[in-house]
């Protein structure tokens, strides 16, 4: 995996040098670096897309918390009785915990499904607002390449500080 990103890497530079030669005479190419991930951790965007995401998830996760307790404490009450139950009822008294067990996974199962699509979907819509504005300064600054990944980035080339103070402020103007 790290050879490939290197490999990429390194294809990218020479593809820039062959394809931008005449930036290669005016000197050496101005290289950005953006650390996406703590922009989406950082940036007031990303975060009140987690808070739309939690409340919009919260009364199911509530929903699927309260069934495993349920579950819970109907298996601590078949465990304590089940001694005083004749077969039948420890059979019925197991076959209701058995589904009810089977209904908090599934609704447990629906809510990490749901909330995993809707997170990627919200993810998606973050990371078009992240470009726009990578893009906004790169061209303002005049940089010739803007790399997201990198092994290694030097304090001088990396970007995310002023790409999330300008985040910030947009989401101020909002």
């Amino acid at each position: 995996m790290v050879s490939r990103i290197n490999l990429i890497a390194a294809a990218a530079v020479v593809l820039f040098a062959v394809v931008f030669p005449a930036a290669a005479q005016d000197g050496a190419p101005t290289i950005g670096y953006v650390d996406v991930p703590r922009l989406i951790v950082e940036a007031p965007q990303g975060q009140d897309k987690l808070k739309k995401l939690e409340a919009e998830f919260a009364e199911r996760r509530r929903e699927f918390k309260a069934k495993a307790e349920l579950f819970a404490a109907e298996k601590t009450k078949l465990e304590q009785a089940s001694l005083e139950m004749d077969e039948a009822e420890r059979a019925s008294a197991t076959r209701k915990l058995r589904d009810l067990q089977l209904d908090a996974r599934r609704t447990q199962r629906e809510y990490n499904e749901d909330y995993a699509r809707r997170r990627g979907e919200e993810l998606g819509e973050l990371e078009k607002v992240l470009t726009a504005a990578i893009i906004h300064i790169a061209e303002r600054e005049k940089f010739d390449l803007v790399l997201q990944q990198a092994i290694y980035a030097s304090a001088k080339i990396d970007l995310t500080a002023e790409v999330l103070d300008e985040l910030k402020k947009q989401h101020k103007k909002k």
